[in-house]
């Protein structure tokens, strides 16, 4: 393989510390495997490598590429075959793993020095969370008496009457910050480290409002621009200038000046002036004007005044050490009932291996065991596990790979200051090399990413200087055919329209020929619209996949099995014992249900069932009876075996988790309930030794609302419906970026405190005498801070979700006045900005994309349901007598806007006869015609061989989901093996232009006004000399007058409306496979 300069200096370098900033796409998995065979030709062996990866697949991906990089070794026989023979049987053991996985190993090997003298055993989430809050409850109990005012404000301030949930979630947030940073002792900045933050915040808001003031002096200075408005902006520029020089001088005289100035009005435009003036512009002009006034007063009043008699708020200091006095009291009793109970969970095996590294012992023993460190998506580490790595290294070669631009899980407590410091040559010990080709997007889609974020990402947002160091460089050959595109869905149905048009645009890549597992829907977060999606494309049959995890807890068929070990148990409880008896195996109608309580309606429903069955020897009566044979032989069985044994015997008792598999949806149901009743197992091996205590432990959950992720099973072949989040690592020809215009969930800044690796804890506070809450400065600073680090990486969530594009690129949102956002386009440009509108559409108009050379921008509209692009737009296919032809059948397009007026074409024609008529529908149609029309439209199009060829190709979208099994049975593959084997048929095939089912809509010129036409094309390709037109029908009548003038119709309609000659048509019969040509006018 040929490297290139940036990539060879990788391998090869022999300095003793190397960071690699690699973007998206330039090849690091494989420089990274090579520069370790590298280190193994020089003589190293493979078990003194550490190779921390943050995944399992990434893990497994580098053993895999090492293992076939030693393998070639062996197979060329030039090197020594027993060492490379070694290291191969040495692969297996060697520490290529994740960073969790190698700190077990570390405990594993060195438990003896931990106080878990019987070992210990991991714990699932739902376990963990019930622990921790039983445990920090009786803490908090010890301290309800303390006489610290302090810790006493804590109480009043957090903790109500009946709950204490609110603070138990502080707590938790103040544990997890402890872990994070082991070695912290402060809980908050001193007032010189504040000073410093609220400067930097405040210095990148006034320059902000520079700019935008400065594109308002350029408007002014259009032509019709009001350019007597210039003076007062002029002023407002010399304020900000002030404010900037008090920043950086501590100038008290301007400080004076700016809590003393006067905001300078605009000068008045005489009504004759204002005659000659752009009033768009004057508009324009107000209200940016007053919006940048308010953010003035903003900074003014809420900051740069309070900070000039300000000092550190000592109640804030004394409330912020009391809460971290707590969480350690709290982290220290969790402890030691973990040691108790002999359990762990994910975060103590980092905690553990920090611990253990500090015995000088055990860090010199990994130290010599480890001659270099390796360590992937180095920007995702935090402090400890950052401790962790320097606990190790002592000498040793480092070699860090990451890419700050990637860095987006700073939720999971990644900080990528780590990472960013290193590239800003703070910490001057590494050697920097930069990986900036992408290998994997063609041109056009490196163009406009680069395009976007050269204009957005800076150090300030974002923490890189995109344009000067990381934009991405162009490492595949391939051009690309296609920009780009950012689409604007101007509807007022919002991401309904979106998805509408999304599912359109999908239909048309699939009918294309393009594989569904190689087309991705990502957005930022899917939980608001995951299900309107699946509606949409489960509707329109296109196959798809989601990988977003479930809530155990809210599925149905878990509920019911919860219920079933309840009664099992012996509960009482009425909704109990219903959901029980509604379970598919044994049937119970709502009806059935009703008569029994019909027959006692006092009292509890199982007194009811069981009189009912003993005074009843109907059907009912015995079917009860029947029912409560089964439950004592089921109770009996729990008695006998194993508990965990049980659980699994349970779900294959009557055949239940067949029944659950027969319901809708039932493959993801069973693997559901399966993944349950594992987790279950699990708890059975820990402290659920009875059916009993796992059924309290299940009811405990429930009360506290623990939830419990249900993984979604992969099995078919579809479109990937991810967050961007998951689709990190993997690429697709073609990227939808979905609901652009959400904004970014910034709720954790209306969290009581505030926590951060920099600044601690920020918090307002409760004054005890005088039993008032306050909010000290340092909150709100702490907040400004957290903003724009929190926007800042959902800057580069929307880098990586474009990144993983090779073909297509398109970024869609809604918005039903866009031209009234682009009027705010040089605030959104400026960092603040950005800042304060955090969606990734308003980053692309501040952007400006909408008009930039190297993206295609377009406007889509829906009216009554039928979706239009502006004609100034550029649309997505290139020649204008397509426009018309390239929509799917549940929306089509339309060159110009106008009042809907359906018509029937073939009335039209005739001139003389009535305008309101309607085109023959789909549903009179026999349902045999419509199964081959929905065949036809999502059958590839390709030349099958055999009749085994077209009855697999049946089977393929009846399996993906594209077609029913209904319309599979009504399809008889002969005909449609003598429809690919007809004249016609090769034809079609050989085309490489055919449009299948596609609506259109047309404007008909009539004198009286004009008329808006919509219809649908069962098959029009082209070929050398023009375009053919085939009409499909199930059988033909003898009298097809009908369908001929139909299709004149359509011939004079294309002509006319779309400049499409149509050299001929064709009637095509699917009963006897025969073609008639129609003669045309």
């Amino acid at each position: 393989m040929k490297w290139t300069e940036e990539q060879a200096r990788a391998i090869y370098s022999s300095d003793r510390k190397i960071l690699v900033a690699a973007a998206a796409g330039s090849g690091k998995t494989a420089v990274l495997s090579e520069r370790i065979l590298t280190y193994l030709r020089e003589g190293g062996e493979v078990t003194q490598l550490l190779v921390v990866t943050f995944t399992n697949a990434a893990a497994e991906e580098m053993k895999g590429r090492i293992r076939k990089k030693i393998q070639a070794e062996i197979q060329s026989e030039t090197g020594n075959l027993q060492f490379w023979k070694r290291q191969i049987e040495q692969l297996e053991w060697a520490s290529i793993q994740t960073f969790h996985s190698f700190c077990k190993k570390i405990i594993d090997q060195n438990l003896f020095l931990l106080p878990y003298d019987k070992g210990y055993r991991l714990i699932q989430n739902q376990e963990r969370i019930r622990l921790r809050k039983e445990v920090i409850r009786q803490v908090l109990e010890q301290y309800y008496q303390s006489e610290d005012p302090s810790i006493q404000g804590i109480f009043k301030q957090f903790r109500t009457a009946k709950s204490d949930e609110n603070l138990l979630d502080i707590l938790e947030r103040v544990m997890t910050f402890l872990r994070s940073q082991p070695e912290r002792i402060h809980a908050s900045l001193g007032e010189e480290e504040w000073d410093s933050i609220l400067k930097g915040e405040m210095a990148i808001a006034f320059r902000s409002l520079e700019f935008v003031l400065q594109d308002l002096e350029t408007v002014c200075e259009l032509p019709g621009g009001p350019i007597k408005y210039k003076a007062a902006l002029e002023s407002d520029r010399q304020l900000i200038a002030i404010l900037l020089r008090f920043l950086e001088e501590k100038d008290e005289g301007c400080f004076t000046q700016a809590k003393e100035w006067k905001f300078t009005r605009f000068q008045a435009i005489r009504k004759e002036e204002k005659a000659q003036l752009d009033e768009q512009l004057i508009d324009r002009v107000k209200k940016m004007r007053s919006f940048s006034k308010k953010l003035m007063k903003k900074w003014l009043d809420e900051f740069l005044i309070p900070v000039s008699n300000w000092s550190l708020n000592t109640t804030m200091a004394a409330q912020a050490k009391a809460l971290m006095t707590l969480g350690r009291a709290a982290d220290y009793a969790i402890k030691m009932r973990k040691i108790q109970e002999g359990v762990m969970d994910f975060d103590d095996l980092e905690t553990y291996a920090y611990e253990l590294l500090q015995q000088p012992k055990v860090a010199h023993r990994y130290r010599k065991r480890y001659a270099q460190i390796y360590v992937d998506e180095y920007q995702d580490t935090s402090h400890m596990q950052e401790a962790v790595l320097m606990k190790i290294n002592h000498g040793n070669q480092l070699f860090f790979v990451g890419d700050g631009k990637q860095s987006i899980y700073q939720f999971r407590g990644a900080t990528p200051e780590l990472f960013l410091s290193k590239i800003r040559e703070e910490d001057q010990g590494f050697s920097v090399i930069r990986l900036n080709q992408n290998f994997r997007s063609n041109a056009r889609v490196i163009d406009g990413i680069n395009a976007f974020f050269n204009r957005c990402m800076k150090v300030e947002f974002g923490g890189v200087n995109y344009q000067k160091t990381d934009q991405l460089q162009i490492g595949q050959i391939k051009t690309g055919v296609e920009k780009p595109k950012f689409v604007v869905v101007k509807d007022e149905r919002g991401i309904a329209a979106e998805i509408d048009w999304i599912a359109d645009q999908i239909q048309l890549l699939l009918d294309q020929g393009n594989p569904p597992d190689q087309i991705a829907v990502l957005a930022r977060s899917l939980a608001s619209v995951q299900d309107e999606f699946q509606q949409v494309f489960q509707k329109r049959g296109i196959p798809f996949q989601t990988n977003t995890q479930s809530n155990a807890m809210n599925a149905v068929e878990i509920r019911m099995y919860q219920s079933l070990l309840f009664y099992i148990n012996g509960a009482i409880s009425d909704t109990v014992l219903l959901a029980v008896m509604r379970l598919p195996i044994w049937g119970f109608s709502a009806d059935e249900l009703a008569t029994i309580r019909g027959s006692q309606p006092q009292g509890r429903f199982e007194l009811a069932c069981r009189a009912y069955s003993k005074e009843n020897h109907n059907s009912l009566g015995k079917k009860i009876q029947g029912f409560y044979r089964r439950i004592t032989e089921i109770r009996a069985r729990a008695r006998l075996i194993p508990l965990a044994d049980f659980l699994e015997e349970l779900l294959e008792m009557d055949g239940l988790i067949g029944q659950i598999s027969s319901l809708p949806g039932g493959f993801q149901r069973e693997h559901g309930l399966k993944s349950y009743v594992m987790s279950l197992k699990a708890r059975v091996h820990g402290n659920c030794a009875t059916l009993h205590q796992l059924c309290r432990v299940i009811e405990e959950e429930q009360r506290e609302g623990i939830a419990m992720s249900l993984p979604i099973p992969q099995t078919e072949q579809g479109v990937r419906l991810m967050t961007i989040h998951a689709s990190k690592g993997l690429e697709f020809e073609t990227v939808f970026i979905a609901n652009a215009s959400q904004s970014v969930n910034l709720r954790e800044l209306y969290e009581p405190v505030q926590i951060h690796d920099e600044f601690g804890l920020a918090m307002a506070c409760y004054h005890h005498k005088e039993k008032a809450l306050d909010i000290p400065l340092e909150m709100k600073i702490a907040k400004e801070r957290i903003r724009r680090q929190r926007v800042s990486e959902e800057l580069r969530i929307f880098y990586v979700g474009m990144t993983r594009a090779v073909e297509r690129l398109i970024v869609v949102s809604h918005d039903r006045f866009p031209a009234r956002t682009r009027e705010k386009q040089s605030y959104y440009a400026t960092i603040y900005g950005g800042i304060e509108s955090p969606s990734l559409y308003h980053w692309m108009v501040g952007a400006k994309i909408y008009s930039h050379p190297d993206w295609t921008y377009e406007e889509v509209e829906f009216l009554d349901g039928v979706a239009q692009v502006d004609a100034e737009d550029k649309l997505f296919l290139e020649k204008p007598q397509e426009q018309a032809l390239a929509e799917t059948d549940e929306t089509a397009y339309s060159v110009k806007t106008h009042k809907k007026r359906k018509v029937n074409l073939t009335g039209w024609i005739r001139r003389g006869e009535e305008k309101q008529i309607v085109f023959e529908e789909k549903t009179k149609w026999i349902e045999l015609g419509i199964a081959f029309h929905e065949v036809l439209e999502k059958l590839p199009l390709i030349q099958f061989i055999s009749k085994e060829d077209a009855l697999e190709a049946l089977e393929k979208l009846q399996i993906s989901r594209r077609i029913t099994q209904e319309t599979r049975q009504r399809v008889d593959e002969d005909l449609l093996w003598k429809w690919t084997q007809s004249d016609l048929g090769c034809r079609i095939l050989q085309s490489k232009r055919v449009f299948r089912e596609k609506s259109f809509v047309a404007t008909l010129p009539d004198n009286d006004d004009a008329l808006y036409a919509q219809g649908k094309l069962d098959c029009l390709f082209f070929e050398e000399d023009g375009w053919v037109l085939v009409d499909y029908k199930y059988r033909i009548h003898e009298s097809h007058d009908l369908a001929v003038c139909q299709i004149h119709a359509y011939q004079e309609m294309l002509s006319i409306c779309f400049n499409i000659h149509v050299k001929s048509a064709y009637l095509y019969e699917w009963v006897s496979g025969e073609a008639i040509e129609i003669n045309l006018v």
